[in-house]
């Protein structure tokens, strides 16, 4: 089940957390609940990245879509963030990037994305082999799970 430390992580790159995250039961709490449609959209989007990169079961025209999807959904949150008029009043310093994700994440997406089209272009047009859209084996999950357990015997 999802504990405290999945919601408030020390280690940031779980991925564990994420998954337990962005699984349907908890979709449908945050769906049924009041004032939670911002977070239910967020971790959407975390989902929606983890079918487009991570597992491996989707087809190549839902990892595109998915890819896709959260672009076009972050390009529209930093426009929404960039003409909206926040409360004055609050203690920290009204800076409108904290209500966005970070600029390495926000390039991840995009790169990624077009890195993903480029890629089924390329494989269309037969200069790639179409083993070269088998996109989870691109990912660090396996070598980050080795890595994990290599600590714990140390």
């Amino acid at each position: 089940g999802l504990t405290k430390s999945d919601i408030n992580p020390k280690d940031r790159q779980n991925f564990s957390s994420c998954l337990k995250l962005t699984c349907n039961y908890l979709f449908n709490i945050l769906n049924a609940t009041a004032d939670t449609r911002g977070t239910l959209l967020y971790f959407q989007v975390l989902k929606m990245i983890i079918v487009a990169y991570i597992e491996k079961t989707t087809t190549i025209v839902e990892r595109l879509r998915s890819a896709w999807c959260v672009v076009f959904f972050c390009r529209l949150w930093f426009t929404w963030i960039k003409f909206k008029t926040f409360n004055l009043t609050q203690t920290r310093k009204n800076n409108k990037s904290r209500y966005f994700i970070t600029q390495p994440a926000y390039l991840s997406v995009e790169i990624n994305a077009h890195s993903l089209l480029y890629l089924i272009l390329l494989v269309k047009q037969k200069q790639l082999p179409p083993q070269a859209l088998n996109i989870p084996i691109f990912n660090s999950q396996a070598c980050e799970s080795i890595f994990r357990n290599t600590r714990t015997l140390s």
